[in-house]
């Protein structure tokens, strides 16, 4: 047994209505949920330790699975 760390993001909402999962080969496995007051946007699976802290890479992989289903997500 080891410590696995995931990462999301929140986002401020858009029209989006349904959740989204995102399976794909070239930028890995993720979501987008919509909230009443935001969209949550997920998730890393990094084997990290127990350090609570995003990280920058993290947080850009994230981006760029919500952008590649979800282009809109830029602004």
């Amino acid at each position: 047994i080891y410590p696995v760390k995931g990462q999301m993001i929140s986002v401020e909402p858009t029209s989006l209505q349904h959740n989204i999962r995102i399976r794909s080969r070239q930028f890995g496995n993720g979501y987008i949920v919509p909230k009443q007051d935001r969209i949550i946007i997920g998730s890393t699976s990094e084997e990290m330790g127990r350090d609570p802290r995003l990280t920058a890479g993290g947080l850009m992989d994230i981006l760029r699975r919500a952008y590649n289903v979800m282009p809109g997500i830029y602004d």
